[in-house]
């Protein structure tokens, strides 16, 4: 497990976000006392026009890269949550129509899909949430294709709702993959290092003005450092879309009356 999705796993959301707003103001407290002793805000602002055109560039470039990452990890965290919707309600209609098929064969069958939903829930959710996958999910689903691949339509009316279940659960297999995919992907570590560097530059930067007042200076900094800490807090806690007080739960699946008392 990827260290970023262990503390996801283990350290509440609230917390971490408390964390970054200290780390970010005592950081600024920090900056403003070395850069004092390196050199005195009359010499900081002689050079101010030059140092407040380069800070324009740079806020510009790095508030787009920031925009752009937090557009794209959002988006994939909904994806995660459409596709669960997707996935419950693909499970609720074959449910649905396994009724059609003869008995004893429709009770397996609905039995069987009562399993595999419950595995999903119980199972597989919380193994997703460490980057795995549900051992008992992946059997149940194994069970479910060992009982298509047998069964035999008899009638021409139990073949249509035979082959819609079976393209639906197929469907089902599909969603469920993805959905194991989404839960190891995650913001490579070449685009944390640009953010984290591109955030330090730009929090740091307004100490080169030569602010008369250092009360002042302190209060603007913390401000930016606070805005660019949070923003990054948002990305890492949506980066894994199932790890984390804010992943994406199962209630879809726990919604459905056919697991009604077993989720």
């Amino acid at each position: 497990m990827p260290a970023s999705q262990w503390i996801l796993l283990n350290v509440p959301a609230p917390l971490l976000g408390a964390a970054v707003v200290v780390l970010a103001i005592l950081s600024a407290l920090v900056g403003s006392i070395l850069t004092r002793r390196i050199a005195s805000h009359e010499k900081l602002r002689l050079h101010n026009d030059a140092a407040g055109n380069v800070f324009g560039t740079i806020g510009q470039i790095y508030a787009v890269l920031l925009a752009f990452t937090v557009v794209l990890v959002w988006q994939d965290y909904t994806a995660a949550g459409e596709k669960a919707q997707k996935e419950a309600s693909v499970l609720g209609s074959i449910y649905r129509d396994a009724v059609a098929l003869r008995q004893p064969a429709s009770d397996q069958f609905r039995q069987l899909l009562r399993e595999y939903g419950q595995q999903i829930v119980l199972d597989e959710w919380p193994a997703m949430a460490r980057g795995g996958e549900g051992a008992r999910a992946q059997k149940a689903q194994e069970n479910i294709w060992a009982m298509t691949t047998a069964f035999e339509p008899q009638s021409r009316r139990e073949e249509i709702f035979f082959n819609q279940a079976v393209e639906r659960f197929n469907q089902i297999c599909e969603l469920r993959r993805e959905r194991l995919n989404a839960s190891r992907q995650s913001i490579s570590g070449i685009v944390w290092f640009v953010l984290l560097v591109g955030g330090f530059i730009t929090s740091y930067f307004p100490f080169l003005f030569g602010v008369e007042d250092r009360r002042m200076q302190i209060l603007i900094v913390s401000g930016l450092t606070v805005t660019i800490g949070l923003i990054l807090f948002t990305i890492f806690e949506f980066q894994y879309p199932y790890t984390g007080t804010l992943s994406v739960r199962p209630d879809a699946l726990r919604e459905l009356h056919m697991l009604k008392g077993l989720v």
